[in-house]
């Protein structure tokens, strides 16, 4: 093996499931890179993505799984990729609930409660989502109470 190449991901390793998610359907998390697979990444990302939407997807969505409110003790960020428009979802930051549609970003800091489900998609279109977790690994924490600060 060369020297560099333990930093080389060649095919993502799915996860079955992510904690504070209902999957749906299903399906499988596909994850790109994470401290498991390299144990010095500082980043953990995952994806999502559908290169041309089908029909049975942009009818069922909403079937597709969520992330349920939840926060973790590093940033994390939402690419919402793809065609203009090609999928849109509900973003929960706190207590402000967002629609966002691709293309587009979210950055969620540290130690805020957030959740994300997809509302929509254009069939025939291409769109995805990526997460990437600062840390490394993918771990949550339950959603703080208000009053916690």
């Amino acid at each position: 093996m060369s020297k560099h190449e333990n930093l080389i991901i060649r095919q993502p390793v799915p996860a079955d499931s992510l904690p504070h998610h209902e999957s749906g359907v299903g399906l499988e998390y596909p994850v790109f890179l994470s401290a498991d697979m390299v144990p010095e990444a500082a980043l953990w990302i995952g994806y999502f993505l559908a290169p041309r939407i089908p029909a049975i997807l942009a009818e069922n969505i909403q079937q597709l799984g969520k992330a349920v409110l939840h926060r973790h003790s590093e940033p994390e960020v939402y690419l919402i990729i793809g065609e203009e428009g090609a999928i849109t979802a509900e973003v929960v930051l706190e207590d402000e609930t967002y629609e966002v549609s691709s293309p587009a970003c979210v950055y969620v800091p540290a130690g805020m409660n957030h959740s994300i489900r997809p509302l929509r998609a254009t069939e025939g279109k291409c769109a995805g989502f990526i997460p990437i977790l600062l840390g490394g690994r993918y771990e949550t924490l339950p959603p703080k109470d208000a009053g916690d600060g």
